[in-house]
């Protein structure tokens, strides 16, 4: 009906159930698979923040730590590369830290702080220049 092929139906079904995006419902009576969808939407999103980070900040992060650890012990390597590779490392595992806790953040605060935007800066009193300028 929809002029897909089965296998490319089937590959996305899988794909949305490794993302719990979807799962199998029975029906009575029925012994075709039936699928319901997730309806809350920051749940869907939580869920896909959550596997996206697993898959590629996860690996990155530990990639770094190796890095430099490996740095660390290599005396050929300049005292700025071995610098810029803490910066790196320091860097994600801070953005890594903040996923995890925004994760038990309550909806309502979240939404609050999202509409806040850059007017955030005015309720922790930041102003360039004072500070540390992460630019």
């Amino acid at each position: 009906m929809l002029g897909l092929a089965r296998s490319n139906v089937s590959n996305s079904i899988k794909e949305l159930l490794g993302w719990r995006l979807i799962e199998r419902v029975p029906i009575l009576g029925d012994r075709r698979d039936h699928f319901t969808a997730e309806t809350d939407i920051w749940e869907m999103v939580t869920r896909i923040a959550a596997g996206r980070k697993a898959r590629e900040i996860d690996p990155a992060e530990a990639a770094l730590k190796a890095c430099v650890a490996h740095a660390e012990n290599d005396p050929e390597l300049s005292a700025g590369a071995k610098a810029r590779l803490g910066e790196m490392l320091d860097f994600v595992t801070e953005m890594s830290r903040w996923h995890d806790e925004m994760l038990h953040v309550p909806k309502p605060a979240l939404m609050r702080l999202i509409k806040l935007g850059a007017g955030v800066t005015k309720l922790i009193n930041w102003r360039p220049g004072k500070g540390k300028d992460v630019r």
